[in-house]
């Protein structure tokens, strides 16, 4: 009876499966301390730092592809939804970031980009598909909206099905009483490749489309047709 050989070790394959588990070890540990309650002063309430939707992960030196790929899926596993990688050299770098980074151990820097949260309502009666809040922060695009829905609400799983919509009178639409497709009338379609400008301190949102910025208000309708 022949012995069955054991195929060729992928190498690549092996250090990509290492990289992975201590980054994301080690990028894991660094989330749960930024997000740890800072003892507060004297005579003060501990204050909860706001949970990161951003990082920046800094890398020593360039980096095989394989690398590059395993950091972009950080994202998913810390439930993030934005990542960057920036390198050392940068002229932004923080002293203490280079202090900390070496080749082939990247260090990161969580950060809670500041935003606005607004509601998306679905009109479709027995849907299942209800009102869900999201966090836009400056810079969003549809697309990243879509994304931050999905990631929200398991049921969508064909993004490219899911609607965003926007009030075409951002005031009283929302205040009007619904009715089953009138959405389609005092609405219109948010389209991909639209950006989001988002003013916090003034507390109010634009949508950037064709060079023109128009005040979408907080809240607004999406559809999944599935």
């Amino acid at each position: 009876m022949l012995e069955k050989k054991a195929g060729d070790i992928d190498i690549v394959a092996m250090k990509a499966s290492n990289y992975l588990m201590e980054a994301a070890h080690s990028f894991r540990i660094y989330l749960k301390n930024h997000c740890a309650v800072r003892k507060p002063k004297k005579g003060e309430a501990p204050k909860p730092e706001r949970k990161p939707n951003k990082a920046v992960i800094w890398v020593a030196k360039e980096y095989p592809k394989w690398q590059h790929m395993i950091l972009s899926t950080l994202k998913e596993l810390n439930g993030l939804d934005a990542i960057e990688v920036k390198h050392t050299y940068s002229p932004d770098t923080p002293e203490k970031t280079i202090e900390d980074c070496a080749p082939g151990s990247p260090h990161v820097n969580f950060i809670a980009v500041p935003g606005l949260t607004v509601t998306f309502t679905n009109p479709t009666p027995m849907s299942g598909l209800f009102t869900i809040s999201v966090t836009l922060v400056d810079g969003d695009t549809v697309e990243k909206i879509k994304a931050k829905i999905a990631k929200e609400i398991k049921a969508i799983k064909d993004i490219n099905a899911l609607k965003l919509w926007r009030y075409l009178d951002p005031a009283l639409g929302p205040r009007k009483i619904p009715v089953a497709g009138d959405h389609v009338t005092k609405c219109a379609e948010l389209v991909n490749g639209d950006g989001i400008r988002v003013h916090v301190e003034a507390s109010r949102i634009e949508l950037v489309q064709n060079g023109t910025n128009i005040d979408v208000g907080l809240q607004f309708v999406y559809t999944y047709d599935k």
